[in-house]
C-alpha cells in the first residue's frame, strides 16, 4: 500500500482458510505488515470474534468498514464490529468503495463509531494510522480485552 510494507489483503468470506497461516508467515518473514481487510463480515469470525483477537495477537493489522456499523453487511457484522471496537482489536477503519457514490450513510456510519469508543482511537483508526501506512511507519500493537464467551454462544 501506497509503497510501503502494508499489505491489505481479504480471506475467503467461507471459512476455507488453509493457506492462511503459511501466507501470514511468509509475509512477515519477508518484512511485509499484514492487514485483513472487514473480517467482520467473514463466515469464520462470525462463528468465534476470538479469532481475531488470535491475529491481533500474532501482529496482524485488522482493517474493517464504516458502514458494517449501520448494518449494510448484515446484523452479525454490525454485532462483530461493536465487540472488535469495544475490545480495541480494530486497527484501520475504511470505505471498501469500490466504485463512486458507495458510501451514502458514512456520516451516520461515523456518529454511530463515536458512542462506542472515545474520539482518540476514533481519530488512530480513521487518520493517525493511515498516516503510518503512508510514512512506511511501524504501527505499534496496544493491547487489547479479551474477548469472552458467554451463556447461550454468545461474545462479550
Amino acid at each position: 500500500m501506497a509503497g510501503s510494507r502494508y499489505v491489505l489483503f481479504e480471506i475467503p468470506f467461507a471459512n476455507n482458510i488453509s493457506f492462511f497461516d503459511r501466507m501470514i508467515d511468509n509475509l512477515r518473514r519477508n518484512g511485509f505488515y499484514p492487514i485483513i481487510a472487514h473480517p467482520e463480515r467473514y463466515d469464520i469470525v462470525r462463528e468465534n470474534p476470538k479469532i481475531v483477537e488470535e491475529w491481533h495477537r500474532r501482529g496482524i493489522y485488522i482493517q474493517c468498514n464504516y458502514e458494517s456499523i449501520s448494518g449494510k453487511y448484515g446484523k452479525e457484522s454490525e454485532e462483530i464490529l461493536k465487540l472488535l471496537l469495544n475490545h480495541r482489536l480494530v486497527d484501520f477503519l475504511g470505505s471498501d468503495v469500490h466504485r463512486p457514490g458507495g458510501y451514502i450513510r458514512i456520516r451516520y456510519s461515523i456518529e454511530k463509531i463515536k458512542r462506542i469508543i472515545d474520539d482518540n482511537y476514533f481519530e488512530v483508526l480513521s487518520n493517525g494510522n493511515q498516516e503510518k501506512v503512508l510514512k512506511n511507519e511501524k504501527i505499534e500493537i496496544e493491547d487489547c480485552e479479551e474477548i469472552r464467551k458467554m451463556i447461550f454462544g454468545k461474545y462479550k
